[in-house]
């Protein structure tokens, strides 16, 4: 008998699965020994754990930096996954291109750059109560200044009930609206003490990133009066100026 439920991922997929992507055996060493090996335990307790988990600062910074890893390396073109399953009911495309400034950081050994931000959210799927209405939508731009070219993405997956966001944000402040409702909490790029059973549950439909498909024009001066306003806050202005140049 054949059915729609999706898999329990659990049960099918005790152990963690690996993102697999181009590099030599001596920097995915590397990126084992600074990036795996210390999050390892940790995102253990945060799958098993059934959310009654706190970590410490440090954690939370190796909690970031395995998943901005993850997020990168699983999006890059020329990635695999040990299962399709593992970024299941969260959208990941791959990049059509890729930015030096997003990798430099993991072949480098050293800390992501500030301009990443990262999110850990718990989720509730339950059927009846996933679509309850609310919904933000926060847009991420892509935009040319002159002969400089800005792109703005997130990256996502969840781990059971737990989710989480890694957001690209370079020259723009980042204002994430869960975080006012205490339904997400901010890893990186100041790691801090969490306790995630004391996050609400976001609904499936809670938040919807809008990535930019195609680069905006734009001059430094518009890009100034821009950036004035954080991304993904009630007050930003990019919405506004998006809404002028498509003539509503």
């Amino acid at each position: 008998m054949s059915s729609n439920k999706k898999p329990d991922i659990a049960t099918q997929y005790p152990s963690l699965q690996v993102t697999h992507a181009p590099m030599c055996s001596e920097c995915n060493g590397k990126l084992n020994t600074k990036i795996e090996e210390p999050a390892k335990d940790v995102i253990r307790r945060l799958r098993d754990s059934k959310l009654q988990t706190t970590l410490t600062p440090s954690e939370a910074g190796d909690v970031a930096r395995w998943v901005l890893k993850v997020c990168l390396l699983g999006a890059h073109p020329d990635s695999n996954h040990d299962s399709q399953h593992s970024l299941y009911d969260v959208p990941n495309q791959k990049f059509d291109c890729v930015d030096e400034s997003w990798f430099a950081w993991l072949r480098n050994q050293s800390d992501p750059p500030q301009a990443f931000s990262v999110f850990i959210s718990r989720v509730d799927r339950t059927p009846e109560i996933e679509t309850d209405g609310r919904e933000t939508e926060v847009s991420l731009p892509w935009l040319n200044i002159g002969e400089h070219t800005i792109r703005h993405f997130v990256k996502s997956f969840e781990i059971e009930s737990v989710r989480f966001d890694a957001i690209w944000h370079p020259q723009w402040e980042f204002k994430y609206s869960l975080l006012e409702t205490r339904e997400s909490v901010q890893i990186w790029p100041k790691p801090r003490a969490i306790d995630l059973s004391t996050l609400k549950s976001i609904k499936g439909n809670a938040v919807r990133f809008i990535e930019a498909g195609f680069p905006c024009n734009v001059d430094q001066a518009t890009f100034d009066k821009l950036s004035r306003t954080a991304l993904g806050g009630p007050d930003s202005m990019l919405d506004r100026y998006i809404s002028l140049l498509q003539g509503n």
